[in-house]
């Protein structure tokens, strides 16, 4: 099985929120985006919380979430895993979050993207980053069978954030 890699964060000053996944799954990996299979939900929920169109470029959905101070990256640097299952997910070595925290002060919040993320973060991260606070939400993965509606609910969170430590 051959080792898969991340991508690398991203990132705009002053990100108040920092959204972990755990690794992109075959279908991000092939088109080299974060959550790049159409049945993910994840940019559905970011464009109804940020009022932008799902449909515009990677680079500008990107642009969108750093102009609404939201940073996004994994906690995973590289893996083996069969298909795109965080439950296939084996020989982890975890990106340095501590480090990227400490570069980002203005950070104040972990979104772990599910239960997988939640797990990897609380072992590796969640006694270095004391001063974080680490929220888990439903995945939002196709494989996760909760609700659209549901998941956007929760996922307004985020937004809230935002505002508030404005």
């Amino acid at each position: 099985m051959e080792t898969i890699i991340s991508f690398d964060p991203v990132i705009g000053v002053g990100a108040k929120v920092l959204i972990l996944g755990t690794m992109p799954g075959v279908k991000s990996l092939e088109v080299n985006e974060y959550y790049g299979f159409d049945r993910n939900q994840f940019w559905r929920i970011m464009g109804d919380l940020f009022l932008f169109n799902q449909e515009l470029s990677y680079e500008e959905r990107k642009s969108e979430l750093v102009k609404n101070k939201v940073a996004l990256w994994d906690v995973i640097h590289s893996c083996k895993r069969e298909g795109s299952l965080d439950k296939n997910i084996y020989d982890i070595e975890v990106n340095d979050i501590v480090g990227f925290v400490k570069a980002n002060p203005s950070i104040t919040t972990a979104i772990l993207n599910g239960g997988k993320a939640r797990d990897i973060y609380m072992k590796h991260f969640n006694d270095k980053l004391m001063g974080i606070k680490a929220i888990t939400l439903y995945s939002t993965s196709p494989a996760n069978a909760i609700k659209y509606e549901k998941k956007l609910e929760q996922w307004r969170v985020i937004k809230d954030i935002v505002i508030i430590s404005d």
